[in-house]
């Protein structure tokens, strides 16, 4: 019975201890959560970055306004402030790994939401694209770091286990899908660049073309 007790958190931070029981409670996995959010999205601002100025050499007019998460960035930080002293000893012995699992997901998260707002609305996707992960993140973790249940079998500790775990870390390695999304996207950024670089010879090889193909043309090899 307690190794069935203790499944969810097992399965949510990935570590033989919790089998046993001596791992933090639902609760303290929430307050966590909620300390660890603004270094979750200052990470992913940091990490958009270098996409932003990669992209920008093909989209001049690309903008990363930190206007909306600097918005939200305020209240996380007050929010963790206020969260930090209700953290018991194990809570805070524990905080390093759920920053890592539940981080890794975000910062996954928060690029495949990115690049799927670049194709519908490149112009806001820098600036908005951090904020609806962390929305995500926060759902589970506010009624947890509250008390509202400390029943491992919860629907809301279910959904925490899916957010903050599994769709970063596939199960027990963080970072894995993190890294592969980043690759994947470090290759794209580096083709994009190189169809780029061709287009603009293309002129030089092949005789001039007007303005209007000229823009078609970037137009089609762009694409989104």
């Amino acid at each position: 019975m307690a190794r069935q007790r203790h499944s969810a958190k097992a399965m949510l931070l990935g570590l033989v201890p919790l089998l046993a029981g001596c791992g933090p409670s639902m609760t303290d996995i929430g307050r966590d959560v909620l300390v660890s959010a603004p270094v979750m999205l200052a990470a992913g601002g940091l990490l958009m970055l270098p996409f932003w100025l990669w992209w920008r050499r093909t989209r001049p007019g690309l903008h990363f306004d930190l206007r909306p998460a600097l918005g939200l960035a305020i209240p996380l930080v007050l929010v963790a402030l206020g969260t930090l002293p209700f953290l018991d000893k194990d809570a805070r012995s524990w905080l390093m790994s759920v920053l890592v699992f539940s981080g890794s997901g975000y910062l996954c998260v928060a690029l495949l939401t990115w690049r799927v707002w670049m194709s519908v609305d490149p112009e806001r996707a820098c600036s908005w694209a951090l904020l609806p992960p962390m929305v995500l993140w926060l759902l589970p973790a506010i009624p947890l770091a509250l008390g509202v249940t400390k029943s491992d079998e919860h629907p809301l500790a279910m959904a925490g286990m899916l957010i903050w775990l599994w769709l970063g870390s596939v199960g027990m390695v963080p970072g894995l899908t993190l890294g592969l999304v980043v690759l994947a996207l470090i290759i794209e950024a580096a083709v994009r660049g190189r169809k780029r670089t061709g287009l603009a010879a293309t002129p030089l090889e092949s005789g001039p073309l007007d303005p209007p193909r000229v823009e078609e043309a970037h137009a089609q090899q762009e694409g989104r």
